[in-house]
């Protein structure tokens, strides 16, 4: 029998690059677009919810350069 997958553990790294969109409609978290993301199950290019979020406003990584 093959050993079990391991788990994702509570201190896995969650920081991904995103682009404020606004605030969500029906909760009080804000809209993100995913512009980079080193976590496997969350992709580039799409919409995202969130509460839990820092904001980093002295740092424009979209700005075009």
């Amino acid at each position: 029998m093959p050993a079990p997958l391991p788990k994702k553990i509570k201190l896995d790294k969650k920081i991904m690059e995103c682009i404020f969109m606004g605030y969500a409609l029906d909760s009080s978290a804000y809209r993100f677009l995913v512009h980079k993301s080193e976590i496997s199950d969350i992709h580039v290019n799409i919409i995202i919810e969130s509460r839990d979020v820092v904001f980093f406003e002295d740092v424009l990584s979209y700005k075009r350069k």
